[in-house]
């Protein structure tokens, strides 16, 4: 008896846990608008959630991450364009010096948003890539943006 009741509440404990999930991945489809962009030259801020990280943050901190950066960075801007959506993730906007794709989770449907800033004069791109909900992304971000820095380094 004591097995069929604690089935029942690992039952519906599992039923309620996976109900959350595909709830956060439908809001996460619902696309942000302050939370994104270039703002004096700089992408957004990642904020206190450990779900981004960005090449504008500080070094010492955990959302730190390398930029891009090329001898002829100009072709590498061309190649990034045209690795993103080899590699799985959804044009947004694109400008001259700017980039946004999305990149969507297979079973729960979580959004997350990925930046790009082409600094011409220093021939850097600033990077950036954060969850749209969520507390922890667990690592995804830096492992996406890691992924595509290694595509691009034959191309460097």
């Amino acid at each position: 008896m004591i097995f069929i009741g604690l089935s029942v509440l690992i039952f519906f404990s599992l039923l309620t846990f996976g109900g959350r999930l595909f709830f956060l991945g439908k809001k996460s489809q619902e696309a942000p608008h302050s939370e994104l962009g270039i703002t004096n030259d700089h992408l957004k801020a990642c904020g206190k959630k450990p779900n981004c990280v960005s090449s504008q943050a500080d070094r010492d901190s955990s959302f730190y991450v390398e930029p891009i950066r090329a001898y002829n960075i100009e072709v590498l801007w061309d190649n990034l364009q045209l690795l993103l959506p080899d590699l799985g993730l959804k044009e947004v906007k694109t400008t001259d010096n700017y980039l946004h794709f999305t990149e969507t989770s297979r079973i729960f449907k979580f959004v997350d948003d990925v930046e790009f800033l082409l600094k011409r004069d220093t021939g850097v791109i600033e990077i950036r890539s954060r969850s749209r909900v969520g507390y922890s992304d667990m690592g995804v971000n830096r492992k996406r943006l890691e992924k595509i820095k290694k595509n691009l380094q034959p191309k460097l």
